[in-house]
């Protein structure tokens, strides 16, 4: 389920939507910024757990909801499971004017009409002060929020007449009765000052990183654990007594962050497992053997936040160790699938699940759970009679089946004791074999370290000292355990395989201990899959780090002049620029095709082939490169074409009455297709130089290879330039045509999409300057959605859509990054849509004094002149239209300092006021701006009832030079009076 944070913005955004559609269409959002509210849109809040807003604007003295008579209230429930919602009406029983008696009126004469259309759960009660009427919803909670939304559609259309119906009545009765449906000027005024409020607090990014309250999620992923039944699965008193828990401990331990979930964990280690002498591991001690113990702990709250806030897959400085894991994962994925290896053990997964169905711990007594442990050796699983692995394992002079002593270990284990303070004295089986009987009964605490063997895989694969004597092996082995366990996870055909196979339709966390264990049992039973990894892992670590990293889309905002274009050149564009030096034959086969038109490379396959037929000519690898390159589906009617396009006047044989320069082929009576190579050498020799460059190809170490491309966008910028569009053939200078040739085009990202996608193992960016400045919406197009992070070709919820003009399948790479600029102070930002925001991380680029702290002209400090400046700017517009330092850098004499003024900030004040000098003299003061007073200018002699009033003061721009700049600076600084 989302957040509460996500809720509320989802909801937002189909309201808005809904006034896009229908500008009547309007409703209410917060105003106030109480302390920890600033970035809500609606009123109410997240402990309270609802958020509401309205649709008319009805004044009221009542104190329940003053101005909020009649609401929408959206909830969002204590489980976190279930979302909900009511139209709330609320009036007070005791009105004192007449207003708050026709409040009162109008919800009363509500009451039947509701109750009959949509149907009430409360009808108030007459007697106490305060009467509220709560409306039924369509379901009794959803699981879905889109489906909620479409219901609360449903009953807006009943709702919002009946009430405007019931305004009207009422007015008739109390004409000064003020009751309206909230105006689209009071709409904007409402969003104008959430925009600003957002922009104080949250600036423009949709990613505020503080803590959220994880108990009710916390709650639900226990409730959702197998074999879980704390408090009968009661979620009230869970929830009480997680209240109790937490007040054991000096910070709120729910309140969590991808900051500081470690220390939240620490914390409850050091209480409940390293100090004995704790509040909470006393108090834990006396409740029931430590359940509150096992509930924070290791294999409850500290695996829920680690699922959480940790990455599924290995940091980089685990790479050789996650390359090792995954090599040997492919030799055992090959011996699942294809060697039968899984069917001789199976056997395991059957009696684990067998056995983990039946044995209740918090129902049964230790000897009915003995016989069941018992029984579960001599059933039948697949075609294995028993589970004789379980037997095997025994110590001769203890017995070999398993023993109550053991069932009082299990249970120890259960409730949440560690297994470095178990008791084992008693123990009837080594503690390999314990640990497969645990893992059966507490399948989300520990993996089965079946074997001792497998101590040495671990060795080999972590590099690792590991002690394989007693519990000390198994405790050892559950952090590598883990670790296989995630990237086994990851390749689905093996999950798939071994789901099919269990008839589930997906994995339990028994049937992933299991897994894991088997992977391992196949390495040990053939361990010359270890020698070979260690030789060929370290040439893949840098390609694996690479690969591992994950896209960006992010965007620099700020003033003009903050160096944001200067950041993408200076900080980014080497990290997508290579040496010709380091890229393969291949690579440079791809960019050099990639730069080729069509005709170009049908040449050169031309050259390569000598006489062919269209067929050939295909399926040679120039022009199967180009097609990969391409997207295209049509490649053979390209071939055509171009064929077609670029042949000879003289050829008989072909009727293509427009043709293109240029003119290079021939088609023969007997349609072969040839290339004419006197035309070549006349007409584009440089063919010749770039078939050598690939045939003979012999990096250049001075050759720079761009893995990014740079663009601005504007107003003319469109969809058809950035991703795919149908543009016009231009006939050739001098070449008359009566028809005019069509082609669809790739677009800029298009084309670098497809660069990626043949190139995984090297990263590409896509530069975008001033985004703010084109229709972002119309030049993305479906693209929106596809740039997500997790939308991406092989991301988790990988989306490719079919393009509009090329009919082509399309998904953005992952290995593609999006950075875009924009100026805050452009009065295009609003244009920029909110579906891309949320789709962006934002980084803000404020004027850096520090970069111009050294800058001085004859003793003046430019830094200060510049924070001068924009205080004054703050003051009178806002920090968004400040001054960037740029403005200022290597400004190093009077004459320098002259053009800055005149040539870059006054321009700039100049727009920003829109010709107002008064308050450009206000920024930059009289130095640079003239008061002409105009009371000694005489009108004509007409007579005009106060012409004098005409009289005022205007302004007028100095234009500064390098002998008067430095008094006119001094001046904007206050050290230096000069005179008007």
């Amino acid at each position: 389920m989302i957040t509460y944070k996500d809720y509320e913005k989802q909801v937002y955004d189909w309201l808005i939507d809904k006034n896009k559609q229908d500008s009547n269409f309007t409703f209410s959002l917060r105003q106030n910024e109480a302390p920890g509210a600033e970035l809500h849109y609606f009123m109410g809040g997240e402990k309270s757990r609802y958020f509401t807003f309205r649709l008319w604007s009805i004044p009221s003295t009542s104190n329940s909801s003053p101005g909020n008579c009649i609401g929408i209230v959206f909830k969002y429930s204590a489980n976190h499971l279930k979302y909900d919602y009511d139209f709330r009406l609320i009036s007070t029983n005791s009105p004192k004017d007449k207003q708050s008696a026709s409040v009162l009126n109008l919800i009363k004469s509500l009451v039947n009409p509701l109750d009959q259309s949509i149907g009430l759960s409360s009808k108030g009660n007459p007697e106490i002060n305060n009467l509220e009427i709560l409306t039924n919803s369509q379901k009794r909670g959803y699981a879905n929020l889109d489906e909620m939304l479409k219901d609360i559609d449903k009953d807006l259309l009943t709702f919002i007449p009946l009430v405007d119906e019931h305004i009207d009545k009422e007015k008739e009765i109390n004409p000064d009765f003020e009751a309206h449906r909230i105006s689209q000027d009071e709409f904007e005024s409402m969003q104008a000052t959430v925009k600003e409020r957002f922009k104080k607090h949250g600036v423009l990014i949709n990613r505020v990183k503080e803590p959220m309250n994880l108990k009710d999620e916390f709650i639900v992923w226990l409730l959702n654990k197998p074999k879980s039944n704390y408090f009968s699965n009661d979620k009230e008193k869970l929830s009480r007594y997680l209240d109790t828990y937490n007040t054991y401990f000096n910070l709120d331990i729910f309140e969590v962050s991808k900051s500081n979930y470690k220390k939240i964990i620490e914390v409850i280690d050091t209480a409940a497992y390293q100090n004995e002498e704790s509040e909470f591991f006393k108090f834990s001690n006396r409740e029931s053997s430590h359940r509150p113990r096992a509930i924070l702990g290791k294999t409850n709250y500290y695996q829920f936040l680690k699922e959480k806030f940790e990455l599924k897959i290995l940091k980089s400085e685990n790479v050789q160790i996650h390359l090792k894991i995954r090599d040997l994962i492919q030799k055992y994925k090959n011996a699942v699938l294809n060697e039968n290896w899984l069917y001789v053990e199976l056997y395991k997964f059957e009696w684990a699940n067998w056995l983990t169905e039946r044995v209740v711990f918090e129902e049964q007594t230790d000897e009915e759970i003995l016989e069941l442990c018992l029984a579960s050796q001599n059933e039948n699983y697949t075609d294995s009679k028993g589970v004789q692995f379980i037997k095997q394992g025994a110590r001769e002079k203890l017995s070999k089946y398993i023993g109550i002593e053991d069932i009082k270990i299990f249970r120890d284990f259960y409730n949440g004791i560690p297994l470095e303070k178990i008791d084992y004295s008693a123990r009837n089986m080594s503690f390999p074999i314990l640990s497969c009987w645990m893992s059966v009964l507490a399948p989300d605490a520990l993996f089965p370290a079946s074997r001792t063997s497998f101590a040495d895989i671990i060795r080999s694969v972590f590099s690792v000292k590991l002690n394989n004597s007693r519990i000390d092996f198994v405790i050892a082995m559950q952090k590598p355990m883990q670790e296989i366990c995630t990237v086994l996870l990851e390749d689905e055909k093996i999950t798939e395989f071994i789901s099919k196979e269990l008839h589930k339709s997906e994995l339990s966390q028994l049937d992933i201990n299991w897994l894991v264990q088997d992977f391992l049992l196949f390495i040990d039973r053939h361990p010359s899959l270890l020698k070979p990894i260690n030789e060929t892992v370290e040439e893949e670590v840098e390609q694996y780090i690479m690969l591992d990293k994950m896209p960006t889309n992010q965007i620099l905002y700020g003033p003009p002049g903050t160096g944001k274009t200067y950041y993408l050149k200076d900080q980014l564009f080497d990290k997508y620029t290579t040496k010709q030096t380091s890229i393969t034959k291949e690579q440079h086969f791809e960019t050099v095709v990639s730069s080729c038109s069509w005709w170009q490379v049908i040449a050169i396959a031309l050259l390569d082939l000598g006489k062919s037929k269209v067929s050939g000519i295909f399926e040679h690898e120039w022009i199967q490169k180009k097609a990969s390159l391409s997207n295209s589906k049509t490649i053979r009617p390209t071939l055509w074409g171009q064929l077609q396009s670029h042949t000879i006047n003289e050829c008989e044989f072909v009727n293509v009455s427009s043709r293109q320069q240029p003119l290079l082929f021939n088609k023969t009576k007997d349609s072969f297709w040839e290339i004419l190579e006197n035309e070549v050498q006349e007409l584009v020799p440089e063919l010749y130089d770039i078939k050598d460059s690939v045939d003979n190809y012999s990096p250049n170490p001075d050759t720079i290879i761009k893995n990014y491309d740079f663009v601005t966008f504007h107003q003319s910028f469109a969809y058809e330039d950035f991703i795919e569009g149908i543009k016009p053939i231009s006939p050739e200078e001098g070449q008359e045509t009566k028809d005019l040739g069509y082609a669809i085009e790739d677009g800029v990202f298009k084309k670098l999409c497809l660069k990626a996608k043949n190139d995984p193992n090297n990263r590409y960016a896509i530069f975008i300057d001033e985004i703010n400045r084109g229709n972002v919406s119309a030049i993305f197009g479906e693209l929106i959605t596809l740039i997500e992070i997790d939308k991406r070709k092989d991301a988790k919820n990988e989306i490719s859509i079919k393009l509009p003009y090329s009919k082509t399948a399309f998904s953005v790479p992952s290995n593609v990054d999006i950075y875009g600029t924009m100026n805050t102070a452009d009065r295009s930002v609003e244009a920029l849509d909110t579906a891309l925001r949320r789709r962006f991380e934002f980084k803000e680029m404020m004027p850096d004094y520090a970069v111009i702290e050294n800058e001085e002209v004859e003793g003046i400090k430019l830094s200060e002149v510049l924070e001068k400046i924009n205080q004054r700017i703050e003051l009178l517009i806002d920090r968004d239209h400040t001054i960037g330092h740029s403005y200022f850098v290597n400004v190093t004499s009077p004459e320098k300092l002259a053009n800055a003024f005149n040539n870059k900030i006054v321009p700039l004040l100049q727009e920003y006021f829109y010709g107002d000098y008064g308050k450009i003299g206000l920024v930059l003061g009289n130095g640079f701006v003239k008061i002409n007073k105009n009371d000694t200018i005489n009108f004509a002699d007409f007579k005009y009832d106060n012409a004098n009033d005409f009289k005022i003061a205007s302004y007028e721009l100095k234009h500064v030079d390098e002998n008067t700049v430095i008094d006119a600076t001094l001046e904007l600084l206050g050290k230096k009076e000069i005179s008007e």
